[in-house]
Formats: structure tokens, sequence, C-alpha cells
């Protein structure tokens, strides 16, 4: 899977020179790009979780019909 680098800049861990989450203020385009690579880092995670648990299960329910013992 290939990862879209193109011209986005890093996130800015300082202090913010604003309040972002204050009514009325929209997020700036960097602000918005931010969340986005930050969202898909825990996607990612999420999925690569979900797919091992989903490997385990099926593996157990096939040890489970097949009448084996699970093993730890």
């Amino acid at each position: 899977m290939a990862t879209n680098t193109t011209a986005v800049p890093p996130c800015n861990d300082a202090a913010p020179e604003r309040d972002c989450m204050a009514p009325g203020t929209e997020p700036t385009d960097e602000e918005l790009a931010c969340v986005m690579r930050e969202v898909a880092v825990v996607v990612r995670e999420r999925k690569q979780q979900g797919e091992l648990w989903l490997a385990q299960q099926v593996a157990l329910a096939l040890q489970a019909a097949l009448g084996e013992v699970p093993q730890t």
C-alpha cells in the first residue's frame, strides 16, 4: 500500500497560535491535513487489529469444527 506524502506539512506539535476550537473558527487546510493523517494512522492500526482478531477467531472455529485441541 502506497502512502501519499505529497506536499502536506507535518503536524505542528507546538502550542497553537490560535484557538482552533473556538466557536465560529474554521480549521485551516494544514489543521485538516494533520487530523486526516492522524486518523489514517489510527484506522490502519485498528484494521490490522481487526484482521488479526478475525484470523484468530476463524482458526479457533476451524479447530472446534475439526475437534482439535486449541494450542496456546
